[in-house]
Order: structure tokens, then sequence, then C-alpha cells
């Protein structure tokens, strides 16, 4: 399984000031899901859960 997150959640972490710890990667939604898409996974079944900024319960949305 693999568990990544969502672009929205970059606002998130500057929001935090946490942005640096957490680039973009592998394990960004963004990237991961052409890699899926392409078959660059070998054929092995892939379970994604991407994470969003609705996952997490106290977050003080404007």
């Amino acid at each position: 399984m693999s568990q990544t997150r969502s672009e929205e959640l970059n606002q998130v972490f500057r929001d935090l000031g946490v942005i640096g710890k957490y680039g973009p990667s592998t394990t960004w939604m963004g990237k991961l899901l052409p890699r899926i898409n392409s078959g660059r996974h070998g054929g092995c079944p892939i379970l994604a859960v991407g994470i969003t900024p609705a996952a997490i319960d106290d977050l003080e949305e404007d």
C-alpha cells in the first residue's frame, strides 16, 4: 500500500510552516498517478490512499 498526499495539502503545510519537510516526491499524488497510469508499476496490484485536507479533523479553513 502506498500512502500519498494530494497537492491540496501543500497550502496546509505552508500555513503550518513545514512545507520544506514535505516537498514533491513520488509519494505526492501528482507524480504517483501518472506513473501508475503509464503501467510503470510492473503490473503489480497497487492500493494508493491519497490524503487530502479533509482528513485533518482540526483544520481551520478560511
